[in-house]
């Protein structure tokens, strides 16, 4: 199959499961509203499989980030350095790869300002630290413990839906923006059928994972607004693919070759800091803090990282 084909099918595939995932909590949270308090500090199977496989996607990422992403960008640079017959001594895939990094921890930093103590944007929601899935307790507007009256107090001293609510889910939005369409181009660049699906299983449990807390987040935010909500996941959902659209184009455009190299080694390095950024920060470390066994959750890590590098292995 040629490799363009292959890519379009796969971002139709991000695109409708990310829009699935994105909605779905407005139908959990139908569900939930009908049904009565769940018992809660009760062991959760689908808790620990989520994290799970959270962490497996982190040990995809961080292969994908070391073993493929890395070694492409310093093969686009070392192309354009033969095209302009330049000389460079200096780490210029690292350094970019460090900007890409900090530019993603600056936008989260200011999101988290705007919306002063509530958690990071790819917060896993989905799995908390008393093993319910969800954050049930929180969002169901039912018996809610002393500690997360303290938590949430400030989230909601503007009221909901209301002009200050819609700003922040903006602002929200756009930070997400940011790291999505990074996300997508390094989708878009790979050259090979392998990268290609092995970036698209660990972006896919990983979007589905952050599309549902999103969707959770929304629909707490502006339970009145459905259409805000699913807007908003829209526009989410449609940023991964765009951002492969142009990685796609940009890899074959008829450009010059230094011009499209130079590129490359921008966005790739850019694409691999903020990859660097999500493995580290937003997943394994969030996954490290919850109550799961930490050592399953090494071996899920692992396990992910060893797939994907036995596979290159092979493949090579």
């Amino acid at each position: 199959m040629n490799i363009t084909v292959l890519k379009i099918i796969l971002l139709v595939v991000m695109l409708a499961l990310t829009l699935l995932f994105g909605v779905l909590p407005i139908k959990v949270i139908e569900y939930l509203a009908r049904r009565g308090p769940r018992q809660r500090g009760t062991p959760n199977k689908s808790s620990l499989l989520l994290s799970l496989l959270s962490c497996f996607a982190g040990g995809v990422f961080l292969a994908i980030c070391f073993l493929d992403l890395m070694p492409d960008a310093r093969e686009a640079l070392a192309n354009l350095v033969a095209c302009k017959n330049w000389t460079i001594d200096y780490p210029i895939v690292e350094l970019l790869t460090c900007i890409g990094f900090f530019l993603v921890y600056l936008v989260e930093e200011l999101s988290t300002r705007v919306f002063h103590s509530t958690p990071t944007i790819h917060d896993q929601s989905l799995v908390t630290k008393d093993n319910t899935i969800w954050s049930v307790d929180q969002l169901c507007d039912r018996e809610v413990p002393t500690e997360t009256k303290t938590a949430t107090s400030e989230k909601h001293d503007t009221p909901i839906g209301g002009k200050s609510a819609i700003v922040r889910t903006l602002t929200f939005m756009l930070a997400l923006t940011f790291h999505s369409t990074l996300e997508g181009f390094a989708f878009g660049v790979q050259d090979t059928e392998l990268s290609v699906t092995a970036l698209f299983f660990g972006l896919m449990v990983h979007k589905s994972v952050v599309a549902f807390s999103v969707g959770m987040r929304l629909i707490r935010s502006h339970p009145k607004a459905r259409w805000l909500v699913v807007a908003n996941i829209a526009f989410f959902a449609l940023m991964s693919p765009l951002g492969a659209v142009v990685g796609i184009l940009i890899e074959n455009s008829p450009i010059d070759t230094a011009t499209k190299e130079m590129v490359s080694t921008i966005l790739i390095s850019l694409s691999l800091g903020t990859f660097i950024y999500i493995t580290f920060f937003e997943i394994l470390s969030v996954e490290r803090d919850n109550d799961h066994p930490n050592l399953a959750k090494l071996t899920a890590t692992v396990l992910g990282f060893a797939i994907i590098a036995g596979i290159m292995t092979v493949s090579s």
